[in-house]
């Protein structure tokens, strides 16, 4: 997956609340990754990040074009809509919360077409008016390069794994790389528009 990619996936994990601004997860990514915690975590983490949606229809009777409706408050479109739909049932119904029978259908019946396509070697639809967001996938690879202007090249940091299956020291070695990455580029900024000014 592209570094454009990944950062979708961060800005998923920002409107989910998993993790802060700054890209330090929060306590709900720990407990999501523990799994007797895991389908409470979910639940609330869906209620609080949907709350607009939730607090207007009942998952548990909604129909498919009521959910369509929902979703729009989010201002996702195409195939982001489409992703963004199956993700909040699928999510739902694995924290426990109940789902209407109508909206598990329609998802069975995109996910069958889906992979009917797949195996036909369709190429998958793609929408020019995505806005960033994308559910978090179980596997992911993250790519991220800083240019070094005094060694006249750059630096990638690149990854494949579970950002959920991260904890403890290998959680916290990813942010630390991630946060150093970001306050070399900031730094390095400050520097070109000092010495573009004339600065020393």
């Amino acid at each position: 997956m592209s570094g454009t990619k990944a950062r979708y996936v961060l800005v998923a994990f920002r409107f989910l609340g998993l993790i802060d601004d700054d890209g330090s997860p929060k306590p709900d990514l720990a407990q999501l990754v523990e799994v007797r915690t895991r389908a409470q975590t979910l639940k609330r983490v869906i209620e609080h990040s949907y709350s607009g949606l939730l607090s207007k229809m009942d998952l548990a009777k909604a129909s498919p074009s009521e959910l369509d409706a929902g979703l729009r408050i989010y201002n996702v479109t195409g195939t982001t809509h489409r992703k963004a739909k199956g993700f909040l049932i699928r999510a739902a119904q694995r924290s426990g919360m109940q789902v209407s029978g109508h909206l598990m259908k329609r998802t069975r019946m995109a996910g069958t077409r889906s992979t009917r396509r797949r195996q036909v070697g369709s190429e998958p639809q793609t929408d020019s008016q995505d806005n960033g967001w994308t559910p978090p996938a179980s596997r992911q690879v993250f790519s991220r390069t800083v240019r070094l202007p005094q060694a006249a090249g750059t630096l990638t940091l690149s990854g494949s794994f579970d950002p959920f299956g991260l904890r403890g020291q290998e959680r916290e070695l990813f942010y630390r790389l991630a946060d150093l990455l970001d306050e070399f580029e900031k730094q390095e900024g400050a520097q070109q528009r000092k010495t573009a000014r004339g600065g020393v």
